[in-house]
């Protein structure tokens, strides 16, 4: 039964991973077709539109406070034009793999984990193509912020005994249940099972008990749910 219950709850974190990122392309959507921010993925926009669309990006992210990190939309060059944080104006992220994804693909894109250039946090950057009249105008993106991402796939659907953390390929810990966190072995030893990706291991916890681990990979990231 407790086997049972640890693979339901690892799929619940997965799902609700998936449920982010959905609703972060739906934001995304929103913000991306406002006027404002499509007037300032030009080379040279107009400082009243940048104005227009560094206001309505703060609105946009004050609606979900600390899950997100920068806004921003660039040209198609990948020079950041507008931007919720304004000292990102002007940076080039052409070199950023979420640009070259999302400029080769015309869609709605995922990238890996990343250090955010403008801010402590580790982020997983999501975007969209700004296109007019079918040509690659820009790119309008967003950082999803780990430690809330993993937060939220990681909370309150743990139940009893049994808790989920999310952790990264090199077997750090992200986030989830504390208590959980202490039940881990050490992240080498994480990072070792992780390249067998096997969907059950053994091994000794950091506070030194034996345990039974859960192993599932998140689709579209670098990141893993564990329960015990």
């Amino acid at each position: 039964r407790a086997s049972f219950a640890a693979t339901q709850i690892v799929g619940l974190v997965v799902a609700r991973y998936g449920e982010l990122i959905e609703a972060s392309r739906r934001m995304l959507s929103a913000a991306c077709t406002a006027d404002a921010v499509r007037q300032s993925a030009n080379l040279q926009p107009e400082p009243a539109d940048v104005s227009r669309c560094e206001a309505y990006f703060a609105r946009v992210l004050g609606s979900a406070p600390g899950q997100y990190s920068v806004i921003l939309v660039t040209d198609d060059q990948g020079v950041a034009r507008c931007a919720s944080q304004p000292t990102a104006v002007g940076m080039s992220l052409a070199d950023r793999d979420i640009f070259q994804k999302v400029r080769a693909e015309r869609e709605f894109s995922v990238g890996e984990q990343i250090a955010s250039r403008l801010g402590p946090n580790t982020v997983i950057p999501v975007a969209l193509p700004v296109v007019n009249d079918g040509a690659f105008r820009g790119m309008c993106s967003v950082g999803i912020a780990l430690k809330a991402l993993a937060d939220f796939a990681a909370g309150p659907q743990t139940k009893g005994a049994i808790g989920t953390v999310v952790i990264g390929r090199d077997g750090a810990t992200i986030g989830g249940d504390p208590v959980t966190m202490r039940r881990l072995p050490m992240p080498t030893r994480l990072a070792a099972s992780i390249v067998g990706e096997p969907a059950r291991f053994s091994d000794f916890g950091q506070d030194g008990q034996p345990s039974e681990f859960r192993l599932r990979a998140i689709p579209g990231s670098m990141l893993f749910a564990v329960t015990t």
